[in-house]
């Protein structure tokens, strides 16, 4: 059951993702559905300690976007810059200077740095190589950086970063960050009406 709505055509309770995200009730002990509904939302959602139990359900990729444009080079710390997430592929307006800088997939920044890309479309934009090294950390021990089943023009890892901790994923390796094995998606999931595969080989087969 879906608590309350996000639109951008006001058909929804709020116009921002953030806006309904801060008027959810605090240590909620109940699951508080928000459906964000078809439209492209310039935002950061970035949900405090104290807003738990939320779960956003769009209506379907492509249909429902959530982008932004912060960067490193203006300032902004590489951990403020996420939105969420399945699309890597530069905005219409940055599109004819693209090749003017370079881009990459993500950096380590601490120990236990892990990024794991799957199931999803990366454009021509990011370098082959992929991962960019920060101060010597890509050879930390405990980095973990996988791709699993992505597509399009960038996807190819022949060029990639070789490190001991970068994985082209195995079906294994990719299972453990899987809607199941991760989150526990069968548990609570249906409850929100979210269509859903425990598994992505199971969605695309």
């Amino acid at each position: 059951m879906v608590n309350s709505m996000v639109a951008r055509n006001e058909t929804g309770n709020y116009l921002t993702i953030m806006d309904l995200v801060n008027a959810t009730p605090n240590n909620s002990k109940e699951k508080f559905v928000i459906h964000v509904k078809e439209g492209v939302y310039m935002e950061y959602v970035q949900v405090i300690s104290n807003k738990i139990n939320i779960v956003l359900i769009g209506d379907g990729i492509e249909k429902t976007i959530i982008k932004g444009n912060r960067n490193n080079g203006d300032g902004i710390a590489t951990y403020d810059t996420a939105t969420i997430r399945c699309k890597i592929a530069p905005s219409e307006e940055l599109r004819p200077v693209q090749s003017s800088v370079k881009t990459y997939l993500g950096r380590p920044w601490m120990n236990f740095s892990t990024t794991v890309i799957m199931s999803s479309f990366i454009d021509d934009f990011v370098d082959p190589v992929g991962w960019l090294g920060w101060n010597g950390k890509e050879k930390l021990p405990t980095l973990y950086y996988g791709e699993y089943m992505n597509n399009g023009p960038r996807t190819n890892t022949r060029n990639r970063v070789y490190w001991p901790g970068y994985h082209v994923m195995t079906k294994s390796e990719a299972d453990k960050f899987q809607v199941e094995p991760f989150i526990q998606g069968s548990e609570w999931l249906p409850s929100t009406e979210v269509i859903m595969s425990s598994f992505i080989d199971d969605f695309m087969d």
